[in-house]
Formats: structure tokens, C-alpha cells, sequence
């Protein structure tokens, strides 16, 4: 990829899109050595991409993002037009009041879970104390449908052969069933908890997982539509952070909302402020999509987050969904 192939790459884009439509386009290239006195040596040679896709610049726009070793493999016209899908009338109408079912794209789902990657499942979390999970390994924490997967090995996301001490890349566990099974376990931590450290090492004392998977479920757009009748669909969580990182509450700026109604996207809604406890969201799922989509998060040559759509229910009490002010 060279700026000059980006920008013809985007304009073929835009001169095939619709008025008020917006790509952008990004790529990394990268050589990264490894080298221990204990005789391991490795060596590898990457490039990843991200594109992301707005169509529309009013409330109710439709969003779509992806991720990908290749540009083949970004195929930016499927997310043009996952994102022209989602675009909504012009007209804006107010948000339902209560509690409400909501159908978050694999963009916004994704966002939700690196929030949980950085708060909880980093080693730096364990250490400071402040993760969610501390205590709670080996706990149900979130609903049984909730698998959470750390896989560099796996191609549909940033797949990476080694961590960044060397160790071969593997599959790990993170959640399974809704149960917490480990952090990223750095050389510290492993001595504190007495387990054998996990290939997600960036630097002796942090372990972060870099390819972190919401599994697939079983169901489909339509049977995630059922499943959010009455309800609300989010294209983006922009920003999201959260506020309180021991009860994991969080804030966001819901963007692309749109009705959900009649088993499609209905209606468009402004841009909507989300506050909610992350374990309450991930507790209340109503079903999981089974398509994926992986987003470049952080170190976007070597990470990703990589999630389907997911249904939930908003919080009734202290939380939930209201209007956004500028």
C-alpha cells in the first residue's frame, strides 16, 4: 500500500458511493525482531489495514469499520455497503423511555469488549488492583452465552505468530460460558498467582491480550432484530471510557441509533448518551450474531478486537439511554 494506491482505492470508492458519504482509509507496516538470552529468536514481517465508512451527517448516518492483514482481505466495498444498509431517514424521533433491548453492531460490540480488555484482562489492572476480575476468577461473571477469546492464531482477526517476548502464539481462553478463567498473565503476575505466564506479553511486567474474540453465536440479522424488537440499534460507541473501573460503569456517546421495529431498522434517533455497568450489559444478552468483523484497536499492526453483533437490555436505574448534549 503507497498513499497514492489509498487515495485511488478511495476515490473508486466515493465515485461509486452517495452524496455525503466519508471513507478513510489506514495501513501500518512493520518488522519486529526477538532475541533472549536463552537462545529464542524470532522474526516477522507484517502489514494491517482499517477502513471505516460513514454514510450520511446527520443522526441515524450509517457506520461500518474493518480490519485486515491485506487489502483483499479489507474488502472496503462490502463495508460501504454494510454501512450504506444502516443509514437511516433524515427524519429524528426521541428515544424510547425504560429499559429497552439493545442491537449493537460488531463495531460497537467490539468497543465494548477492548473496554473490558484494558480494564480487566490486562495484567496492569491485576497489579493495580483495580480490574473487575480480581477475586472473580473462576466466577460466573457474565451471561453463558459470553465466550471471550484471546486468538492470534485465529485469520479472521490480526493473526501475529509470537508475543512480544517471543512466545509462540496460542489460543487463550479468557471467559468461557460466562465464567472468568484467567488475565493476561505477565512474569509478575504468574509468580502471584502461581500460574505459568501467558503468551501475551508485551514487556516482562505487562501482558495484554491482542487478539481478544467475542465468539459467534447462532443467530441471524433477523433473528437479532426479533430479539431487539421495541428497541434501539447502535452503529458506534464514540467515545466510549469508563468512570469507575473497579464496577466497570462506562459512558458513551451512542452514534447511527435507529429504531428497531417491525423485524428491520426503522427510524432514525439523535446521538444518544450510554451509561451502564460493562458486568450488567454482558449479563443481560438476549442473543449473539454470528458474523464477525475485526476492528484495529490500540497497536493497530499488532492488535484487534474482533466481535458479531449482539443484543442486550439497557439498565433501568442508573443507566440507559438518553439524549446527547453537544
Amino acid at each position: 500500500m503507497t498513499p497514492g494506491r489509498a487515495r485511488e482505492t478511495l476515490q473508486r470508492l466515493a465515485e461509486a458511493g452517495g452524496k455525503g458519504e466519508t471513507a478513510r482509509l489506514g495501513w501500518s507496516e512493520g518488522r519486529i525482531a526477538v532475541a533472549s538470552s536463552r537462545g529464542l529468536r524470532r522474526a516477522a514481517e507484517v502489514t494491517s489495514g482499517w477502513i471505516e465508512v460513514i454514510c450520511g451527517r446527520q443522526p441515524g448516518a450509517g457506520r461500518a469499520a474493518a480490519a485486515s492483514r491485506s487489502l483483499a482481505g479489507l474488502d472496503p466495498q462490502a463495508v460501504r455497503e454494510r454501512a450504506r444498509s444502516r443509514q437511516g431517514p433524515p427524519d429524528v424521533v426521541p428515544p424510547p423511555a425504560g429499559p429497552v433491548p439493545i442491537l449493537l453492531s460488531q463495531e460497537a460490540a467490539a468497543a465494548l469488549v477492548e473496554l473490558f480488555n484494558r480494564q480487566a484482562l490486562a495484567s496492569d489492572a491485576f497489579h493495580c488492583g483495580v480490574s473487575f476480575l480480581c477475586e472473580r476468577v473462576g466466577q460466573p461473571v457474565f451471561h453463558p452465552a459470553v465466550h471471550l477469546r484471546d486468538d492470534p492464531t485465529d485469520p479472521r482477526g490480526l493473526p501475529f505468530p509470537f508475543d512480544l517476548l517471543g512466545a509462540a502464539a496460542r489460543p487463550v481462553d479468557m471467559v468461557a460460558g460466562g465464567i472468568a478463567l484467567t488475565p493476561a498473565i505477565d512474569d509478575r503476575l504468574a509468580r502471584a498467582l502461581d500460574r505459568p505466564p501467558t503468551p501475551q506479553r508485551v514487556a516482562p511486567d505487562e501482558a495484554v491480550p491482542g487478539h481478544l474474540f467475542l465468539l459467534p453465536g447462532g443467530a441471524s440479522e433477523g433473528e437479532l432484530l426479533q430479539a431487539a424488537e421495541g428497541g434501539v440499534w447502535i452503529a458506534a460507541l464514540d467515545p466510549l471510557e469508563a468512570f469507575d473501573a473497579r464496577s466497570l460503569r462506562f459512558r458513551a456517546v451512542a452514534r447511527g441509533a435507529r429504531l428497531v421495529g417491525g423485524g428491520a431498522l426503522g427510524r432514525s434517533l439523535p446521538d444518544l448518551i450510554w451509561e451502564d455497568a460493562l458486568p450488567d450489559v454482558l449479563s443481560r444478552v438476549l442473543a449473539v450474531g454470528s458474523e464477525l468483523v475485526p476492528i484495529a484497536t490500540g497497536a493497530g499492526l499488532f492488535r484487534a478486537t474482533t466481535a458479531p453483533m449482539l443484543a442486550v437490555v439497557s439498565s433501568g436505574s442508573g443507566g440507559g439511554l438518553r439524549f446527547a448534549v453537544d
